[in-house]
């Protein structure tokens, strides 16, 4: 009987060892993972149901065009992805909501 409770105690406690070396292993990782800087560049690989027809964003409706043919083109204005719903220039520089529409374009963009 003695030793059958001594394999029990045993068992306990090599149990609690691994489990202890586990969680604490788990949270040496977690934090070395939060404490990553992100990376910036780099490639983003995305998928789209079909290849747009041409990359002619002027003449295509679809909506497959969007994705693709953003790196191409510039906008007057654009959303700010670092602080949505602001609106900031992308090619202009500024602008006034009036009648007339005013936008004053940045150097070097006729």
């Amino acid at each position: 009987m003695e030793n059958t409770r001594f394999h029990r105690i045993s068992k306990l406690l090599i149990e609690g060892v691994i489990i202890f070396f586990l969680v604490f292993s788990y949270s040496l990782l977690w934090s070395a993972a939060a404490a990553e800087k992100p990376q910036y560049g780099g490639t983003l690989n995305f998928a789209i149901e079909v290849d747009p027809p041409s990359y002619d964003a002027h003449r295509e409706q679809t909506y497959n065009m969007v994705h693709p043919t953003a790196p191409h083109y510039s906008l007057l204005v654009k959303f700010d992805p670092e602080n949505y719903p602001r609106i900031v220039g992308d090619l202009a520089e500024s602008w006034t909501v009036s009648k007339d529409h005013n936008t004053n374009l940045r150097d070097g963009v006729d």
